[in-house]
């Protein structure tokens, strides 16, 4: 039989492993259902009992007990018993060239996962089992989240570049990157998918499972796109110091023009696509923005893409910032009723934000 690795160890491996951008996978043999509902960055999923089979052998369960139900299983997977070993061993082989150990589960860490160690055991391949299997490895989730480390937060309207400044720093959290979603009402454009809230907590947790700290995070709400902020941490961010990144609008609508538009055309999304995605987007706020507003937007983002001009899409970009990201920004700031400990353009944030983090980090967070 295979080695065994305890949850803890094994949530360790992952969060180091990502952190060094390792393309080593870990093999979760639930069912596509399962894993479906949330897993953790780096795993390969590669079922030993389908949907359809966890279904059926879930029946003769709840009919027959326990050992029917065994039995069922190993006649439903046995004709595909070899088929599954293969696939298995390509991804031990593929670690294995790595220097990576090949971590192994199921739900729980019982059946599934013994019988696919053993299975790769008798093949001359080792896998190491987590024991308490996903069950146990969300557990670890759910501690690392509930012991936040200190942070801060990088805040400013909407276009001022955070997430660019963010990722420029050594110690950083990237909440939007890890959520698939610029956290607005355009944040998720065509061909984007968002992860599901289990597979958002975890791959945050393993972010926060290692590195250097205090971090710094761009200020956000509770939601990004249709994932939530874990408990308790929208309010803890709230109650971090927060530095004020000041850019004009101009450069703000730039900024916007280019990840929105520019950027998205030249990666292949058509002309057609993104102005339907951007009409549907900007149909969304319209009780918000307001009916009048709304159709002046529209028109100008009708104008902007018959016309394929640069400047013409800054204009309809503009008119959103103005009349409604600022006023949003601003009763957000104002509920929020802090200070900033720092207020600067890119270049004089960033600089500070590096002395802040490399500084002792008791002191950074109150």
């Amino acid at each position: 039989m295979a080695d065994a690795i305890s949850a803890p160890d094994a949530f360790s491996i992952l969060a180091r492993r990502l952190q060094r951008r390792s393309q080593a996978r870990a093999l979760d043999v639930r069912s596509e259902g399962e894993f479906a509902e949330g897993c953790f960055p780096l795993v390969e999923n590669r079922p030993i009992l389908s949907n359809e089979h966890r279904h059926l052998v879930g029946l003769c369960y709840k009919k027959s007990g326990q050992e029917a139900a065994i039995d069922l299983a190993m006649k439903l997977v046995s004709p595909l018993r070899e088929s599954m070993v293969q696939g298995w061993a390509e991804q031990v082989h593929a670690n294995q060239e790595r220097g990576e150990e090949t971590l192994l589960f199921c739900w729980r860490g019982g059946l599934r996962s013994k019988t696919a160690c053993s299975w790769l055991s008798e093949v001359g391949l080792r896998a190491l089992r987590v024991e308490g299997g996903f069950k146990a490895l969300r557990r670890e989730s759910l501690r690392v989240l509930s012991q936040l480390p200190p942070l801060i937060v990088l805040s400013g309207m909407t276009g001022s570049g955070k997430t660019r400044l963010l990722t420029t720093l050594p110690q950083h959290l990237d909440l939007e990157g890890i959520a698939g979603h610029r956290g607005s009402a355009f944040g998720l454009l065509p061909d984007e998918a968002q992860p599901t809230q289990l597979g958002f907590e975890n791959h945050l947790a393993l972010k926060l499972g290692v590195g250097a700290q205090p971090l710094v995070v761009e200020d956000e709400s509770r939601r990004i796109g249709r994932v939530q902020l874990p408990e308790g941490m929208y309010e803890f961010m709230a109650g971090s110091p927060f530095v004020l990144l000041e850019v004009s609008v101009e450069d703000r609508a730039n900024h916007i023009f280019a990840e929105y538009i520019e950027a998205q055309l030249a990666q292949g999304t058509s002309q057609q696509v993104l102005h339907e995605h951007m009409r549907a987007c900007t149909e969304r706020i319209r009780r918000k923005l307001g009916g009048l507003k709304t159709d002046q937007v529209l028109r100008l983002l009708d104008q902007a893409f018959a016309a394929q001009d640069s400047s013409a899409h800054q204009a309809w970009i503009t008119e959103l910032l103005i009349y409604y990201y600022d006023p949003l920004y601003r009763f957000a700031m104002e509920r929020k009723n802090v200070k900033p400990t720092f207020v600067g353009g890119p270049e004089e944030c960033r600089e500070y934000l590096l002395r802040l983090t490399s500084a002792d980090q008791t002191t950074v967070h109150a």
